[in-house]
């Protein structure tokens, strides 16, 4: 892929559109007005009444100095209408980036707008990385819920936020903000400037804004609820410590068959006492140099060998982040505006996980050094002993150099390698230009250009070389039996590697419109004339992936990294109307039908088409009721299409395994005697069912694209609401809205987990053929790598989601000069929330639940609420953020699970926030205030079922109280 290819098309594309835009060219930008006329996000026709014709949600910037954001999506993760997705708090999932998701249908059915025109995404899936936006120079944010691909184009499914910048300034303007933890900790400190005036005898405007943030990492381990991997151990029990059996002691077993084998023909008197129990599986090499039996931790006995992988990780991502922004206008002649503008970015995020963990098989002959003969280690003296008395462990002499070999399978934490660190360095800028300008007294034409590019360096360093180190271990240059640390130095950093992942994504979009009213055009019982906008757009996305040569199969640490690169552009034209039909009637005071199309020919899906029609009714002055219907469209992005096979390591919960805490016990008997057939059906030994322990809960799976065979996705969605404004009280407004998302063909595949779950719980077919077990012992070995071919993602998907979303608003002043008080409310009712992983998966309603399939908590019932009081030069704000109570997936499926578990649920959450902001003079304003008031601390679960953190910490504050100050100067 080479810039100037895009670039060159870029120039021809600006022609083709000039010439088109005669006939077809745009409104305004979405914060542009025409003399009383506005456009709102979710349209392109400048209207007058701001009527917004879908549920519309505004955050301007005084509500995000409230809790003085600098990561827009912090606050925006609070809103009703979002799911959390990746935020600066996701390390494990996590990338560094931070995504919105509206409704939790993803984060790429969520299309993210500059000033109304495309921000440039990121890396092969194209999307958008919201840290690029600083918050210190958004002027407002607004939020369409609802399809919005007739009016923007792909990716509009879910619905649309548009980040609308300061781009007509005067002056110079300067801020300054510090947060910090009531710990002392996880500082953040967010500095900004914007700058500008005008020239030319005011026919030109300049504007440029500059910021700086730099935020402070946390690790897991400077909090107690995070310090220790938790183990549920049920009901009336503490939390037990558990963790991984890749130990830094090296767990040893045979070289094949189940992990709990039996110890005591092999090892005799070692034996240690606590195994009787059958909650050790495989030995290792403790800190005193003992060979013990490794403990998994149980309700009986929670003493756990397991390694505690979490104090190294983070729960707040470090980042260091510089934009710089400019923008212009200047008036050409009467009537013609240039206009111009140029964002540039750059972000280094941080994130870090445990040493490197691997499973891994070796061979070592019998004068291996540190296990046999006078100079074996402590504790290998014992492994010897094993490895002799044990039958499939014994090789002979495969390559006749007449030493015999021993055949065992390890897990090992390389703590000698230090933590695994993913560095990712962001530049990306965006530059775009045009004119606009009006004719014919009420229209207004734009034609505009703009490229970005994204370029992403991550630098991945802490893996392991399991060719390097497998090699030096048969060899008997490698120490890994000695205990933790034993590996010798020159050998770590000969088997150590650094991977390197570049990725740039560059975007052309090439834009004309025009809007206004036809006056000629008029309805006999309307008093205003029939809207519309029409246009024509151009759009290119091209993205490529390259990992170095280390990131391959050879590399235990980071996930593979594939080699993906891809293009793919769309023309399209599409038109809007808006048509008043009756005014000034009794009981219609207004009545007007609105309806557009959009016809989108994509190199890669061929024609799709999204339509609207909806439908505004003023009833009384008081009471608007409004309706729409959306076919909303989404092409595949590059890495749906072009995405060689690739792995991955989810978290696996299996129903056949019933050691220790396995799904096994959480079914009921009746599930039980169904259970156990699907299991045996699926590869497990009949006496090894509910017997087996599954040892690593993360299971390899295999994910690929599927090509040209893709179709464009599309959704149904409907919303119709009523806005209340009543003229008995003055400064009220109240809004309710019904939603209805559905995609029968999404495009995705089905979880790691709900494949087993289909496979085992419900017997389905086409999901076992993806399940590889181990024949003897039963345990999931891998998914999506067997006789079946990867798991492809396809237009199999069906996601549905249903909710009522209530708004209430008052501003009015209060008695006696006590100055003004502001309120607002917004909340949502989600009353489905479904997913279906292929056309023969079980449809699964998330809604309440949290965890399993259903991933990120989706409670039934979230708000949040804001009180303002505003007394001369002090403003004083209340903000109250609250989410409904969600309990385990895992209780959908299991009929027992609840019984068996400490915390199956978790409670209703809210957090308080105050600020305090005073106007010391025009030019001075300071601000301060505390975040989380009653240092709320997030509810606790097992690692069995959090996401990380023995929590969902994208959902729940993890912080405790933060406290905050800031200033503005103004010249």
């Amino acid at each position: 892929m080479k810039s100037t290819n895009l670039a060159g098309r870029l120039m021809r594309s600006t022609i083709l559109t000039g010439v088109a835009a005669v006939t077809a060219m745009p409104a305004f930008a979405q914060d542009e007005t025409t003399g009383d006329r506005i456009v709102v996000t979710g349209s392109r026709i400048a209207r007058q009444d701001l009527a917004a014709p879908s549920p519309l949600t505004t955050v301007d910037s005084a509500a995000l100095q409230i809790v003085a954001i600098t990561n827009t999506e912090d606050f925006l993760n609070d809103l009703p209408q979002l799911i959390p997705s990746f935020d600066s708090t996701s390390n494990n999932p996590g990338d560094g980036t931070a995504r919105l998701s509206l409704r939790g249908l993803g984060a790429n059915r969520t299309l993210i707008l500059l000033d109304g025109k495309r921000m440039v995404a990121e890396g092969i899936s194209q999307i958008v990385d919201v840290n690029n936006i600083p918050a210190a120079l958004v002027e407002r944010i607004e939020v369409v819920t609802g399809g919005a691909s007739a009016v923007y184009g792909s990716d509009a499914v879910a619905g649309v936020v548009n980040y609308i910048l300061k781009d007509d300034f005067q002056g110079l303007e300067v801020n300054a903000d510090y947060k910090v933890t009531g710990k002392g900790d996880a500082q953040t400190l967010n500095l900004s400037a914007v700058m500008g005036g005008d020239f030319a005898d005011g026919r030109g405007n300049a504007v440029m804004a500059v910021s700086y943030t730099d935020r402070k990492p946390l690790l897991q381990g400077e909090r107690d609820f995070s310090f220790f991997s938790n183990n549920d151990l049920g009901p009336g029990q503490p939390f037990g410590e558990t963790g991984s059996s890749n130990v830094p002691g090296t767990r040893f077993r045979p070289g094949s068959g189940p992990s709990n084998f039996d110890w005591t023909p092999l090892i005799g008197s070692s034996l240690p006492p606590e195994c009787a129990l059958n909650v050790c599986s495989g030995a290792f090499i403790n800190d005193a140099g003992e060979l013990r039996g490794l403990r998994f931790g149980s309700a009986d006995d929670p003493a756990s060998d397991l390694y505690n992988y979490a104090p190294t990780n983070y729960l707040q991502l470090p980042q260091e982040r510089y934009n710089i922004s400019a923008f212009a206008t200047y008036e050409i002649a009467d009537g013609v505006e240039a206009y111009a503008r140029g964002i540039f970015s750059h972000v280094l995020v941080d994130s870090q996980l445990a040493p490197t963990p691997a499973g891994l098989t070796f061979s070592i002959q019998e004068d291996n050094p540190f296990v046999f003969g006078p100079s074996a280690v402590p504790g290998a003296q014992d492994l010897a002993v094993l490895l002799q008395n044990c039958a499939t462990c014994q090789l002979g002499d495969t390559n006749g150099d007449g030493l015999n070999e021993f055949l065992f399978r390890t897990n090992r934490r390389y703590q000698e390698l230090g933590p695994r660190n993913s560095l990712r360095d962001t530049n990306t800028f965006l530059v775009g230009g045009g004119l606009r300008g009006e004719f014919a007294n009420n229209w207004q034409w734009d034609v505009y250009a703009q490229y970005g590019r994204s370029a992403v360096l991550q630098s991945q360093t802490g893996n392991i070389s399991i060719s390097a180190i497998t090699d030096a271990v048969f060899e008997g240059r490698a120490n890994i039996f000695g205990g933790p640390n034993s590996l010798q130095p020159d050998i770590a950093e000969e088997v150590s590697r650094t991977g390197m992942i570049n990725s740039i994504t560059e975007t052309v979009q090439v834009l004309g419109t025009i809007n206004g009213e036809f006056e000629q055009v008029q309805s006999p019982l309307a008093d205003k004339p029939v809207a519309f906008a029409f246009g024509v757009e151009y759009r290119e996305e091209a993205s490529l992936q390259q990992p170095d040569s280390v990131l391959g199969p050879d590399v235990a640490g980071f996930n593979q990294s594939v080699f993906v690169q891809g293009r793919y552009d769309v023309y399209e034209a599409f038109m809007e109307t808006d048509i008043p039909l009756v005014t000034g009637q009794p009981f219609v005071e207004s009545f007007s039908v609105n309806g557009g199309y959009r016809y989108s020919d994509y190199s890669t899906v061929g024609s799709v088409s999204s339509y609207f029609v909806g439908g505004n009714w003023q009833v009384v002055p008081d009471l608007r009721i409004r309706a729409q219907f959306q076919r909303a469209v989404r092409a595949p992005n590059i890495s749906e299409l072009f995405i060689t096979p690739a792995n991955g390591f989810p978290g696996v919960a299996d129903p056949c395994d019933g050691l220790v805490f396995g799904n096994w016990n959480f079914l009921s008997t009746e599930q039980q005697s169904t259970v156990a057939a699907n299991c045996v059906a699926d590869g497990v030994p009949a006496g090894a069912v509910g017997g087996f322990l599954q040892s690593n809960s993360q299971t390899e799976t295999v994910f690929a694209g599927f090509g040209s065979e893709f179709d464009a996705e599309k959704a149904d969605t409907l919303t119709i609401g009523g806005v209340f404004t009543p003229g008995f009280l003055p400064g009220f407004t109240a809004t309710l809205d019904y939603y209805d998302i559905k995609i029968d063909n999404a495009i995705g595949a089905p979880s790691a987990q709900s494949i087993v779950e289909d496979c085992i719980l419900f017997g389905v077919a086409s999901a076992c053929a993806f399940t590889d077990r181990d024949l003897v012992s039963g345990e999931l070995v891998t998914i999506g790598m067997g006789a079946s071919g990867p798991i492809l993602v396809q237009n199999n998907v069906g996601l549905f989601v249903r909710g009522i979303d209530l708004g209430l608003s008052y501003r009015g002043d209060l008695p006696e000069n006590w100055g003004s008080f502001a309120w607002r409310f917004d909340g949502t009712h989600t009353l489905e929330n479904s997913s279906q992983g292929t056309s023969d998966s079980v449809l699964l309603d998330c809604v309440g639940f949290y965890g399993g399939a259903c991933g990120e908590p989706v409670p039934e019932w979230k708000f949040t609420t804001v009180g303002s009081w505003i007394w001369g030069p002090l403003t004083t704000s209340l903000r109250y953020s609250w989410i409904s109570g969600v309990d385990d997936a895992f209780t959908i499926r299991y009929d027992a699970y609840a019984g068996q578990r400490k915390v199956a649920d978790i409670g209703s959450f809210g957090t308080l926030d105050l600020s305090l902001s005073y106007d010391l003079s025009d030019g001075v304003t300071l601000r301060g205030g505390v975040e989380n008031i009653t240092n709320k601390q997030p509810p606790e679960l097992g690692t069995c079922c959090s996401e990380q953190a023995n929590t969902w910490p994208a959902t729940y504050e993890t912080l405790g109280r933060q406290f905050f100050f800031g200033a503005t100067l103004r010249f």
